[in-house]
């Protein structure tokens, strides 16, 4: 993993997340809340009338990764592997 390889530290994983998808492309699920929008009143109008190219995707979680720049960060946020434990 590259990651790991050049010192990233691992925290988890996101939360699971959901895409929707209008006629093959994706959008973000809260185009569906947007009432400005005209192409966002177009996918409700499509959802509400059960269109089946309009619909949603689960997406697996990301994985997260950080890099401290500073050694005093990663001693603050209780990450430092060069503390001797008992």
């Amino acid at each position: 993993m590259i990651y790991k390889a050049t010192n990233f530290e691992y925290l988890g994983t996101t939360g699971k997340s959901r895409i929707l998808m209008v006629d093959g492309k994706e959008y973000h699920s809260r185009s569906l809340s947007q009432p400005v929008k005209p192409y966002s009143i177009e996918i409700r109008r499509r959802w509400e009338a059960k269109d089946p190219n309009v619909f949603f995707v689960d997406r697996e979680p990301k994985h997260k990764y950080v890099y401290y720049l500073d050694k005093r960060l990663r001693r603050k946020h209780g990450t430092d592997k060069t503390k001797v434990t008992e």
